[in-house]
């Protein structure tokens, strides 16, 4: 299992609610804006990788695969991250799958689909 323990928290890391919060304090972090890893384009209800990242962050492929492994461990132990809200076009990429359609389009940006294939 995680062990967990937050400075000044006085709490051993036992139990699911250090876990919880964690992976909660994880995704948000690694989700933030200031990082660059992401970006939304609908207002932040759905992120999508940001092309610039690697203008940002000098490490992002690091911290892309740090990601990644945060969202297996999170499967693993059966825990939500409420924090990474990706685009349908993403999902797709992550699992897979070729088919991309318009309407994912639309999931990455609202604005140029509506101005370009609406």
């Amino acid at each position: 299992g995680i062990d967990v323990q937050f400075r000044g928290d006085g709490e051993a890391g036992l139990g699911d609610g250090h876990r919880r919060e964690f992976f909660r304090l994880a995704a948000v972090e690694l989700m933030n804006p200031d990082c660059g890893l992401f970006v939304s384009n609908d207002g932040g209800r759905s992120f999508h990788l940001n092309s610039a990242a690697g203008d940002l962050q000098p490490d992002h492929v690091a911290q892309l695969e740090l990601c990644g492994k945060l969202i297996a461990l999170a499967l693993l132990h059966k825990e939500t991250l409420p924090a990474m809200r990706f685009t349908t076009a993403l999902k797709k990429q992550i699992l897979g799958l070729s088919h991309f359609s318009l309407e994912d389009m639309a999931s990455v940006d609202p604005e140029l689909y509506k101005r370009k294939v609406r």
